[in-house]
């Protein structure tokens, strides 16, 4: 598995927590990310997004 590097893509669930969108990545085992999906993205649908920042929240 290749570290994930910022600007790369992954692909994420989306959730909602109290109006928050926040992106789990698929294969990462880290903390849940705040992240800005794409337009019309809707709540428990598998997006990819890039990342912003890599380590601990």
């Amino acid at each position: 598995m290749d570290e994930v590097k910022l600007g790369d893509k992954v692909k994420c669930k989306l959730t909602g927590i109290a109006g928050v969108v926040v992106a789990k990545a698929e294969y990462l085992h880290s903390p849940p990310r705040i992240a800005i999906p794409e337009p019309g993205s809707t709540k428990n649908e598998w997006v990819w997004l890039e990342v912003a920042q890599v380590g601990r929240a």
